[in-house]
């Protein structure tokens, strides 16, 4: 289904050297990132063809719109293309990427065309961050849309109801994560950068959290000119100190909008609440006085810390308070952000899609205030690298879990000499009997499980980035 969301008219802009492709070609093309900017492009009248090597749900959705998708990568596919697009995870070695560097195809890698489609924009906001950067976006979208603006929303993951991860309603706004991975954030000059959090994510990118501190600080000296920096106060969750206000002056001339609890702050968060089913409002004070109150329809207090990002970097673009309030009001999330997937015997399912420390601890505090009769866990580890570097906070993440399944890592780009297993996580988890605790390398043998365990009143919450989702869907087969 298309989600093309027109509510102003649209005239035509330049799009400076991409005007001149026509047939432009995704390598990878299933990707969260690549597929929505493939849809960009068939939605800007171009051909689009792309590989990737398997199915999804993505790649069936390119088909859905058009593109012309082949599974398994080939010279073939790319023969009367006029540019080539690939990721950072493609391998140098790819069969279509060299068969376009020996052709004179143009090639360009997915976070530079990013950077060329927001130059076609009239505003950029760019939302950065290690945690939280498709939830805030999807909130912005929520608000935009809420305000009838024309702006074109590029994200990470999938708003919930069907809308998706792209929203095109005009060239007004450019609304787009910015992701510290392989320092794609900066390719993009923003007229508002967010940046929510900072923390150790990507050791394949960044040897030292010093390198990834450097990379923000040069984030931040890339926002336009009369441009705004909105950035996270320290809090307990967040590793934001490290960016003191004082320190960030002296690298932009943005001016600085800081949000979060009680402190001094251009919006701080007052009389937090949460209601039984974990969702959690507050009242906010503005730049020193104004007071609004919001209740968020999705729980998790993380995401009224999110909630009030978005507030903030709307409150920079002169939207009104009443708008915000009802945009944040009505968002029902993103997919596999603690979201809920089904039942089994009365248990509840959710799937999220953390996998960091700090995500799983949040999904966890999530699911606390909900009435459970046990929390049974399930997580993936995404990375043998990210796995060994964050290693002793991964044993420790689950302390307030009743069961907890390891099941085998998701590799992504990476191979074993790389780092860490999850049976090395299993292991080292059960030597110091955090949870009770078991370990599968197969799915349909860890659904089989799963099903006998299951009693009513529990909750089961499936952690991880890579295909562990797929879990559910066995589950909730008959």
């Amino acid at each position: 289904m298309l989600h093309i969301l027109f509510t102003c008219s649209i005239s035509y802009c330049d799009m400076s050297n991409l005007d001149s492709f026509k047939h432009i070609h995704f390598i990878g093309a299933g990707g969260i990132s690549m597929s929505a900017l493939a849809k960009l492009m068939l939605l800007w009248g171009k051909k689009v063809t792309g590989s990737d090597i398997r199915y999804s749900d993505e790649v069936c959705e390119l088909i859905q719109w058009g593109a012309n998708i082949a599974i398994g990568h080939d010279a073939e596919n790319i023969k009367n293309a006029d540019i080539v697009v690939y990721t950072a995870a493609i391998s140098e070695n790819n069969t279509e990427l060299l068969f376009a560097q020996k052709n004179a195809i143009p090639t360009i890698e997915r976070k530079h065309l990013l950077s060329e489609i927001s130059r076609v924009y009239d505003f950029v906001i760019a939302v950065a961050g290690t945690h939280g950067k498709t939830t805030v976006t999807g909130m912005l979208c929520s608000i935009f849309d809420n305000a009838n603006l024309c702006f074109t929303a590029h994200l990470g993951g999938k708003i919930v109801d069907g809308i998706g991860n792209l929203i095109f309603k005009g060239y007004n706004y450019f609304i787009t994560e910015a992701c510290e991975y392989q320092r794609s954030l900066l390719t993009l000059k923003p007229d508002v950068a967010v940046i929510l959090n900072v923390e150790q994510d990507h050791p394949d990118t960044y040897a030292t959290i010093g390198e990834l501190y450097a990379t923000f600080d040069q984030f931040l000296k890339g926002i336009r000119k009369n441009g705004t920096a909105v950035i996270a106060a320290e809090s307990e969750y967040y590793n934001i100190d490290r960016l003191p206000y004082n320190h960030i002056s002296n690298i932009t001339s943005a001016h600085i909008y800081k949000y979060g609890v009680e402190g001094n702050l251009d919006i701080e968060m007052r009389s937090i609440i949460c209601d039984d089913k974990g969702c959690f409002g507050c009242r906010l004070k503005v730049d020193g006085s104004q007071d609004i109150s919001i209740k968020l329809r999705i729980p998790g207090y993380h995401n009224l810390i999110n909630a009030v990002a978005a507030y903030a970097t709307c409150k920079v673009c002169g939207i009104d308070d009443s708008i915000i309030k009802t945009g944040l009001e009505n968002f029902l999330g993103v997919e596999r952000r603690f979201q809920h997937v089904g039942s089994f015997n009365n248990a509840e399912i959710f799937t999220d899609y953390a996998h960091h420390p700090t995500e799983i601890q949040n999904a966890i505090y999530t699911a606390m205030p909900i009435k459970i009769n046990r929390l049974i866990c399930v997580f993936q580890p995404h990375t043998y690298s990210r796995t060994s570097l964050l290693f002793e906070k991964f044993v420790d993440s689950f302390v307030n879990v009743h069961k907890l399944y390891i099941f085998k890592e998701y590799a992504a780009r990476e191979h074993s000499s790389m780092g860490k297993t999850a049976f090395d996580l299993y292991t080292a988890i059960k030597a110091k009997q955090v949870a009770e605790i078991f370990y599968y390398d197969n799915l349909l043998s860890l659904a089989q499980s799963i099903k006998l365990e299951l009693k009513p009143g529990d909750v089961l919450l499936i952690l991880g980035a890579g295909d562990i989702h797929l879990l559910a869907k066995l589950i909730n087969q008959n």
